[in-house]
């Protein structure tokens, strides 16, 4: 088995215990899914009366965002850090706007881009050769009407580019009270990120992180304090209504997720292999969250150290509950259908996987906070619903996201502290976008097979066949469509 070599002579190898874990849990979801597949949805607190939401797949708290539907197709035309022709530009520019490429490669930014103007769709899947990535710095969102699709974000540590402690990957909101409001993240690749992979922070709400990648933290890299890699935080403020929903968190120390200040949030249908300090960790200390946690399965990698003490004495599990202090009360929790070392078939008390004294949270029969209507898939096809479709999946995965997948699928790989421990950035194709003569996101060849004229302008803020998604959206939104390589089970409710 591979393990990746932390520059520190520190070799380390799984213990039988963590073998025979993995084969546990393995073996319990495969003689579950002989029993048959099914996915569910969770009762809904959503404006699903009529709505439409952000794009066909789009489910959770955020998932009814017009984001730039009906506004101005902006082109990225360039990878420089700014100027016309940029990334930066079309993010910062004001009004109802989507952002499609027209060149493929890497995106070397000075500092993060910062979004504070509202009604924004960024479709990375548009982007030629081998997609789009961003190195040395990521996106901050601190407005509402925001989606981003299809965008690898890679900060890493070139010492000489953007300060460390501004290179999240995606940060939603701001520490303190200013936050971001209908927000979704689908099928973005993040990692390698010198603090959070992915934030959710300040009073942010109405949020969700979807079909995304978070992984590989840095850990003995360029943070200020030190030993770092966090997969993906929710807290710093009072987030509400945040739906972290099938996800792959990889090879990240903590905080996969951290759930925090007295944030509101579900967490369903995630897949978290190789954590290294502690995996999931609802904290008390300025306000208990409440948090339902439905489907998810953790497995333990590596680095993974199941049998971590706190310092109160009690052995950390998979949902951590740390202790309350200051202005905090208790963490509230919904559990259904978790596993984990602790519980490696889905039977039993689900509060096995929770460590943290009595007094410090509630187990809740009943969600603890009204569900959105997710679509939760069985656990025990969730690996294989997940693996092939998450992530930066157009035009095609990245030489990143296949090893990151198959270390799930093998139990190999770890802890990062320099992308170069990985082999580095992988060199990427710019490629040949189509010809859009009007220059309105939908290619000439596309329009017309659809009856639009490649000439005309204005015909991509059109509805067509009236569904509610502009023409250039249905075009937008196709990228998806047929690359979702696995079909998931019928709706029942």
């Amino acid at each position: 088995m591979h393990i990746v070599d932390m520059g520190k002579a520190r070799v380390k190898r799984i213990h039988r215990a963590k073998i025979l874990t993995i084969v546990l849990i393995i073996v319990a979801l495969w003689l579950e899914s002989c029993q048959g597949s099914s996915s569910i949805a969770l009762s809904v607190d959503s404006p699903s009366d009529g709505a439409l939401p952000a794009f066909p797949g789009a489910e959770g708290f955020g998932a009814y965002t017009p984001g730039g539907r009906g506004g101005r197709v902006f082109e990225v035309t360039n990878l420089n850090d700014s100027g016309p022709g940029s990334l930066r530009a079309a993010l910062e520019a004001s009004g109802r706007r989507i952002v499609v490429f027209r060149i493929g490669g890497i995106i070397e930014l000075q500092g993060p881009i910062l979004v504070t103007e509202p009604y924004l769709t960024v479709a990375g899947q548009t982007a030629p050769g081998d997609g789009i990535a961003l190195r040395n710095a990521g996106i901050q969102i601190v407005t509402h009407d925001v989606i981003i699709r299809g965008l690898r974000i890679r900060p890493g540590d070139t010492p000489t580019a953007a300060d460390p402690r501004l290179r999240d990957g995606i940060w939603i909101g701001m520490e303190g009270h200013v936050g971001a409001e209908n927000v979704i993240i689908d099928h973005c690749s993040v990692s390698w990120g010198v603090d959070e992979n992915i934030s959710v922070t300040g009073a942010s709400r109405n949020i969700t992180v979807q079909w995304c990648i978070s992984s590989e933290g840095l850990m003995d890299s360029l943070h200020p304090k030190g030993i770092h890699s966090m997969g993906l935080l929710v807290g710093n403020g009072t987030a509400e209504r945040v739906s972290i929903h099938h996800n792959l968190i990889v090879h990240n120390n903590e905080r996969n997720p951290r759930i925090a200040d007295g944030s509101m949030a579900e967490l369903v249908n995630n897949v978290i292999y190789n954590w290294g300090k502690a995996a999931t960790v609802l904290e008390t200390k300025d306000g208990g969250p409440a948090v339902n946690i439905v489907g998810n399965i953790y497995l333990p990698g590596p680095d993974g150290e199941l049998d971590f003490v706190r310092r109160d004495g009690i052995q950390r599990k998979e949902i951590d509950i740390l202790p309350p202090g200051g202005r905090g009360t208790i963490a509230q929790l919904y559990l259904k259908d978790n596993i984990g070392p602790h519980r490696p078939t889905n039977e039993g008390d689900e509060g096995m996987m929770v460590s943290g004294r009595s007094s410090d949270y509630l187990l809740s029969s009943s969600p603890v906070v009204p569900p959105s209507g997710i679509t939760v898939d069985d656990v025990s096809r969730l690996v294989d619903v997940l693996l092939p479709s998450v992530g930066a999946i157009v035009p095609t995965r990245d030489p990143v996201d296949v090893r990151i997948v198959e270390d799930v699928r093998n139990g190999t790989g770890g802890l990062i502290d320099s992308p170069v421990d990985v082999g580095g950035y992988p060199t990427m194709n710019p490629g040949t976008a189509p010809s859009d003569s009007d220059h309105d996101g939908m290619p000439d060849a596309w329009e017309r097979a659809h009856g639009l004229d490649p000439y005309n302008p204005q015909d991509g803020n059109g509805d067509l066949d009236g569904d509610g998604y502009t023409n250039v959206e249905e075009y937008l939104n196709e990228f998806f469509e047929r690359k979702q390589a696995v079909k998931r089970a019928p709706l029942w409710k």
